[in-house]
């Protein structure tokens, strides 16, 4: 900003003096919108990346804050909670060739060798199909 005694004086100085600055100035002015366009031009050169230019993702150099903020959290893979599971129907009784019981000698968390049962819930079962040949056998295992 120029103060009020500058200008002042330069009017006084005369009609040359008031050119000569005023050429100054317009080549100052010129300089800087120079300086801006170049500016500008690198910003441009700068934000361009693979989801507004056709430049391949492999050459982005990081991804944009804005996109990696945005997220909260990755899903894991495999069920979500709250979804239902989703598994085959149990073979019935019939079609099972061979039955496997097993038992717990010691408790899996203590080491404890007294015998317990849980009444309550049913054994886990896990049923196999294996294929030997032609022959289908089926086994279940329970636990």
């Amino acid at each position: 900003m120029v103060r009020p005694e500058y200008a002042q004086a330069i009017y006084f100085a005369g009609q040359q003096a008031i050119v000569t600055h005023l050429c100054e100035l317009h080549a100052q002015v010129v300089a800087l919108q120079q300086k801006v366009k170049e500016q500008a031009k690198t910003i441009a050169q700068l934000s361009k990346n693979s989801s507004n230019s056709s430049k391949p993702p492999s050459s982005d150099i990081t991804k944009p804050k804005g996109a990696a903020q945005g997220k909260k959290g990755k899903q894991k893979i495999g069920g979500q909670p709250g979804h239902p599971k989703h598994t085959r129907p149990v073979y019935p009784a019939e079609a099972i060739n061979s039955f496997y019981d097993y038992e717990l000698v010691s408790c899996p968390h203590c080491g404890g060798h007294e015998v317990l049962f849980i009444e309550d819930q049913p054994p886990r079962v896990i049923q196999q199909l294996e294929v030997k040949e032609i022959v289908v056998v089926r086994e279940e295992h329970r636990a």
